[in-house]
């Protein structure tokens, strides 16, 4: 590990032996992301990045499992540091020597006289051109001593074995460091504590490390370097079975460092037992601060999926400001959603799921939910107090959150009520959008009976949705949420099919493009309702309502739907076909400009394969069909005039050769 790239594994190298928890490999499982259904903006409580892998999800420990830590923030604040303490304005020029440079390239920097030509990589570099014409040779000599300790930090997985390590030379290097902090100046004088303390940790002389970490940085230091040094006395402690200081040490760097959030949480995690809610009271009265009191609070409210209102109660009396309260915030909605929404959102007859939701029978009613919704009414009645709270940034979150909990819980007075509390408070654009998201669905839930008057009230929210569903992965799963869970859902249960197969056909998301639309679940369900669920009557009505649509809402969704017109016809013809009403069948299938070729995909001998089968010949075996087809393919419902010439008994061979011919339909071999 090179020091002077200035990686964050610094950070989670002391934790390397202990297991991590991810999610299995194992196939069709949800989506850690999407697998309840949410209209609720994860962003739009906080725009700091290092807080997103604690967004709720109760699949893994962390919202994006794959994600790294930034260590950019970490790398950008030290360079922050070196640019001050050389006096420049060149911060990146800085950055290119400290966190770039390679031992070697140090070791020929600090050999060159005043005016020497510099290395290739460094010749325009201004902070270099100073250190080397002014004969400073503090920093290169520092930068090298890094170098040193470089070389002896053992490398390695330590899943597969035990690196080698110079527990002797990496001693007497981090005694060298201290005699070094005692003269160097007072920047320096950090970074040889740091690397006094490195140097211990790797040699695992865990009490030496968390000595020269008590030793070399007060307790209210919060420089980078003091921050990775009670990284280093974290592991130690953990690695010395003192559990409940090491959940403190851990805590201080989670809260000073958003570069290395994700590794101390981790760390954290460990020393607290998996968070064991039993440990909360005395682990938090560590805190030296109510500050630090509530950082501690708030990193056990981040784990598990039970409610924490209680604990962001108490966490926001002690630090309303705190950054974790918002992120709290969010992730008792994500609960609420997933424990009282989804359950509550499915097809009410056939008992479709909700998405990546798995029903179970007595779930249909919301009375099976009583602790949740005593839950999600209480959060909502609280939130208004921290939108009124005039220190708090971002206020119109929270009063979006309550509007969209009284939403939830039908509640349409309250919501409407709550949500121009949002609009009075001035919401970012994050915030903002999220208001018109809620909006829409409080037009789409209020009404006994979406009618003419209900739909043109809908469709200017429902068109900017899915404008923002174009350019906006997370705005594309809530339309598609919407459209299937909510408003397909309203239509169905009023009687109306082919508005539902409709909506259904909008939350395919045909309209968004491969790059936004969301892939985590199968697309075509528009037209398998259209297919398996409508009668004929129906299909007929929606035929009508594609071809000459009567409003501009008919029109709208004819216009985004995943199917067409002749995919309708299809089905109304291969409906009278299957029923022998052989005239209708060519009346409706003839009403296709172009019907669907019957082709079939295949992945076979490292291959990709489009077969076109032929349905007018009884295959032998499935790889015939597969490998052998038809000359060109034919569509759906037609007859076997696409087939052309040739197609027919033993001059249809299949894959095998002479000896596997395809008979004609009715003339299979006894």
């Amino acid at each position: 590990m090179n020091w002077k790239l200035f990686t964050t594994a610094c950070a989670t190298a002391l934790l390397g032996s202990l297991p991590q928890n991810g999610i299995s490999c194992a196939g069709d499982e949800p989506d850690g992301t999407d697998y309840f259904t949410s209209f609720f903006s994860r962003p739009a409580a906080t725009q700091d990045r290092s807080l997103r892998p604690f967004f709720y999800t109760m699949m893994h420990t962390f919202y994006d499992d794959s994600e790294e830590d930034r260590s950019e923030q970490l790398t950008a604040a030290a360079a922050a540091e070196w640019a001050a303490y050389l006096r420049t304005p060149h911060r990146d020029d800085a950055a290119a020597l400290v966190f770039g440079a390679s031992d070697s390239t140090i070791n020929e920097l600090r050999r060159l006289p005043p005016g020497a030509a510099l290395p290739p990589d460094y010749s325009n570099n201004k902070v270099v051109r100073t250190l080397v014409d002014n004969r400073n040779p503090a920093v290169l000599n520092y930068l090298a001593f890094v170098g040193r300790i470089d070389s002896l930090v053992p490398a390695g997985d330590e899943w597969e074995a035990a690196p080698k390590r110079d527990s002797a030379g990496l001693m007497r290097l981090s005694a060298e460091a201290g005699r070094a902090a005692a003269t160097a100046d007072p920047f320096l004088k950090g970074r040889y504590g740091l690397q006094r303390c490195r140097a211990a940790f790797h040699a695992r002389n865990h009490k030496a490390a968390v000595q020269y970490a008590d030793e070399g940085f007060a307790p209210a230091d919060s420089s980078t370097v003091a921050t990775l040094a009670r990284s280093y006395k974290g592991g130690s402690l953990y690695r010395m079975g003192r559990n409940k200081e090491a959940a403190y040490a851990f805590s201080r760097v989670f809260a000073e460092s958003p570069g290395l959030r994700r590794s101390a949480y981790l760390g954290f995690n460990w020393s607290t037992n998996s968070v064991d809610s039993s440990l909360r009271e005395s682990y938090t009265a560590q805190g030296r601060t109510a500050r630090e009191k509530a950082n501690l609070l708030g990193m056990f409210g981040l784990y598990g999926e039970a409610g924490q209102l209680h604990l962001l109660k108490q966490m926001y009396a002690l630090d309303p400001s705190s950054p974790l309260v918002p992120l709290l915030v969010s992730r008792e909605v994500s609960k609420v959603e997933e424990q009282y929404l989804s359950p509550a959102l499915h097809w009410p007859k056939s008992k479709l799921p909700s998405f990546g939701y798995a029903w179970e029978p007595g779930t249909e009613t919301t009375g099976k939910f009583p602790a949740v919704l005593r839950n999600a009414r209480a959060l909502a009645a609280w939130l208004p107090r921290l939108a009124d709270n005039a220190a708090l940034p971002n206020r119109a979150f929270y009063a979006a959150a309550s509007a969209y909990l009284h939403i939830i819980d039908h509640q349409f007075d309250a919501a409407r009520k709550e949500l121009a509390h949002a609009r009075a408070l001035e919401p970012a654009a994050p915030v903002n959008d999220q208001l018109q998201l809620l909006q829409l669905l409080l037009l789409t839930e209020e009404p006994k009976v979406i009618g003419p008057t209900q739909e043109a009230a809908l469709l200017p929210a429902a068109q900017w949705l899915v404008g923002k569903a174009k350019t906006n992965t997370e705005y594309a799963v809530f339309c598609r949420n919407f459209f299937s869970e909510v408003l397909a859902l309203r239509y169905q249960k009023a009687g109306s099919r082919t508005r539902a197969a409709l909506s259904l056909g909008m939350a395919d998301l045909k309209f968004s493009g491969n790059e936004v639309r969301p892939v985590h679940y199968g697309w075509g369900r528009g037209l398998d309702f259209v297919r398996y669920e409508l009668p004929a009557p129906d299909v007929q009505q929606l035929y009508g309502t594609m071809t000459q649509p009567a409003t501009p809402w008919e029109r709208f969704l004819a216009n985004h739907t995943s199917f067409n017109a002749d995919a309708v016809s299809e089905t109304a013809g291969t409906a009278y076909l299957r029923e022998g009403q052989y005239a209708k069948a060519v009346e409706w299938l003839s009403k296709a400009k172009k019907l669907e070729p019957l082709t079939h995909d295949l992945y076979t001998d490292e291959k990709n394969w489009k077969a076109d089968p032929d349905p007018f010949h009884d295959y032998l075996s499935d790889r015939q069909r597969y490998l052998k087809g038809a000359p060109k393919p034919y569509e759906a419902g037609r007859g076997a005039a696409a087939a052309g010439p040739g197609a027919t008994g033993g001059e249809r061979n299949g894959a095998g050769g002479k000896g596997e011919a395809v008979l004609p339909l009715g003339e299979r071999a006894v």
